[in-house]
């Protein structure tokens, strides 16, 4: 069964360090900046919850009893500890230290915020940094669930799912959408009657877009509709589906030699902006 320690505080503590390394209770109590007095009292109450004689005079002067030196290094030992304590309270709460939990679309991951990840990383080394790549949605609920500090995502016209308050957001980047086309396919459009022409001229290629499910394919899909180009045929015969942009980019250049929307962060060799 454990022995309670006596309900001893820090500001006693450190009473008996100063007073047992100071040359005089006077200079002690002047490094404290307290009285003399209230040292003497602050000492005495600490011998008297310890039950034990801390100091004996030797003349004018006091010294530590025997008894008092491994009471002495324990003051000190938990000082030390207490001071580290408030150093890394101090870097939590400034930012320097802790964990710090960022979760991001891959399109940010890969082509936006690489240079900022290692120079946050190299600027913050305390800080435990964890990264998650996810879709737009699925960074939202963690985020709301408390699993995620912040996430990047697509939000369509700036604006984030009705959360009763329980996030807060800014825009970091807005993102230009451009219609491509793949190099050997029809000539690019310059314009959306360009495109609507094509559309409606029966031309076959297949369209590579991002997933059906997520926030950017709403953003290209509602486009297309409000430049008359869905109701012309555009987007409709999708072959393959993907979140990356450079998985896009290749796929409807190379494998389908179709179209798709992508953003300038990966732009093509042959584009149109819508």
């Amino acid at each position: 069964m454990g022995v309670d320690l006596p309900n001893l505080n820090l500001y006693q503590l450190r009473y008996l360090r100063e007073a047992a390394s100071a040359e005089t209770w006077t200079a002690a109590a002047a490094n404290l900046g307290v009285s003399q007095s209230a040292l003497s009292q602050g000492i005495a109450e600490l011998e008297r919850r310890l039950g034990i004689v801390l100091f004996e005079r030797d003349g004018r002067s006091r010294r530590l009893t025997p008894q008092a030196r491994d009471v002495l290094a324990y003051a000190e030992a938990v000082l030390a500890q207490t001071s580290d304590l408030a150093r890394h309270i101090a870097r939590f709460n400034s930012g320097q230290a802790g964990t710090l939990r960022v979760g991001m679309i891959d399109a940010a991951f890969l082509y936006m915020l690489p240079d900022v990840i290692e120079r946050f990383r190299c600027e913050h080394p305390a800080v435990d940094l964890r990264l998650v790549v996810r879709p737009s949605t699925q960074l939202l609920q963690e985020c709301r669930r408390g699993d995620l500090d912040v996430a990047f995502v697509v939000a369509p016209d700036g604006e984030l799912p009705d959360f009763a308050g329980a996030l807060t957001s800014t825009v970091v980047t807005i993102e230009q959408l451009w219609l491509c086309v793949a190099q050997n396919a029809e000539p690019a459009p310059t314009s959306v009657a360009d495109a609507a022409a094509i559309a409606q001229s029966g031309s076959e290629a297949r369209w590579v877009m991002y997933p059906a499910t997520s926030r950017t394919r709403s953003i290209v899909d509602r486009g297309l509709a409000r430049h008359g180009l869905a109701a012309a045929g555009l987007g409709a015969d999708v072959a393959a589906e993907s979140g990356n942009p450079g998985c896009s980019a290749r796929w409807s250049n190379s494998v389908w030699a179709g179209r798709s929307c992508l953003s300038r962060l990966r732009p093509p060799r042959r584009t149109s902006r819508r």
